[in-house]
């Protein structure tokens, strides 16, 4: 297995809240609701936050309980959802993905939202990074801005690359974005970009029939169709198309190339996040944080599988290789 940390260009700007921010006292318990826009299991970048919350110092029980809800990717039932912890007096709520935030957002504009999403900016959520104000903070995972280390990837592996398709959602807000950023990659690169947008997994075999018939060379994956990463990945072998996407679970999967930002520093620092706001912090006090650490994970098997040779260079910058 091979490592690397690579620093993204806000490294070294500022000293982030987690270390700025002084250890505050428990001001009473909290009851807090993790909003999770995936079915349960569909993900594996959501931390276990009892034991890691305890590992700050918070005894669950005494100064927090936790409860998880899973919205199955339905637009209905994550509105429904987050209008349901409003009523019951939730303390906190930390929304995964970008539709369970926006849904979060629009039930309270007084509960304090700390959320996990690829883009706050591009759909709204929040105005400014710096100074998101009101009652939202957390995590961006600025995957869009990533799409041309994808493009760029496929590129070098797949031989006499011209076109790719991209898949994404249209429950998302950031599926039009993601699609966006990766054509202006290709563009740079004199890659023609195929775009579809669906609705959900029943799409994907009328999704994956247009891009062949389009004659795409490779194939980019929206994250958030993480949960359905197993049928994605033998789509892609079944029609031999070369495939990269964001989180590690899609390599895991089968997919081609994984490349985004690192697990582990999403999932402690959304933990760091929800820990200062149990202690009687506010989201306004936090500027948004973004990752510093990525991670590439190479799935070899799928590489050879498809008759593809890698760079040894490439492989060398790998995170991990899955051999």
């Amino acid at each position: 297995m091979l490592r690397r940390k690579l620093l993204s260009l806000l490294a070294g700007a500022a000293i982030t809240w987690l270390s700025a921010v002084p250890a505050r006292a428990i001001e009473r318990h909290r009851r807090i609701a993790v909003l999770n826009w995936y079915a349960k299991g569909g993900e594996d970048i959501v931390p276990d936050f009892e034991p890691r919350l305890a590992e700050l110092g918070l005894v669950p029980g005494r100064d927090f309980a936790i409860e998880y809800h899973y919205a199955e990717g339905d637009e209905r039932r994550v509105a429904k959802l987050a209008e349901e912890l409003v009523a019951s007096h939730t303390d906190i709520i930390v929304a995964i993905a970008t539709p369970a935030a926006h849904a979060a957002k629009r039930a309270t504009g007084t509960i304090p939202i700390v959320f996990m999403v690829a883009n706050p900016l591009s759909t709204g959520l929040v105005e400014s990074l710096s100074r998101p104000g009101g009652n939202l903070t957390g995590f961006s995972m600025v995957s869009t801005e990533l799409s041309g280390k994808r493009v760029d990837f496929l590129r070098q592996v797949v031989p006499n690359l011209t076109s790719i398709g991209f898949l994404g959602s249209t429950n998302d807000p950031n599926g039009p974005v993601f699609a966006a950023e990766t054509e202006a990659a290709g563009a740079k690169l004199g890659l023609k970009v195929h775009r579809v947008l669906v609705s959900g997994p029943d799409k994907f075999p009328d999704a994956f029939a247009a891009m062949v018939a389009a004659r795409v060379g490779a194939l980019i994956i929206q994250p958030l169709f993480v949960e359905h990463r197993t049928t994605l990945a033998a789509l892609a072998m079944h029609h031999r198309l070369p495939t990269a996407s964001d989180q590690r679970a899609f390599a895991e999967a089968g997919i081609m190339v994984a490349y985004g930002a690192s697990r582990e520093e999403i999932q402690r620092r959304l933990v760091h996040c929800v820990a200062e706001i149990v202690r009687g912090a506010m989201p306004a006090d936090f500027p948004v944080e973004q990752p510093t650490e990525f991670e590439i994970i190479v799935n070899l098997k799928t590489i050879n599988a498809l008759g593809l040779t890698v760079p040894p260079g490439l492989l060398v910058g790998a995170t991990e290789v899955i051999e």
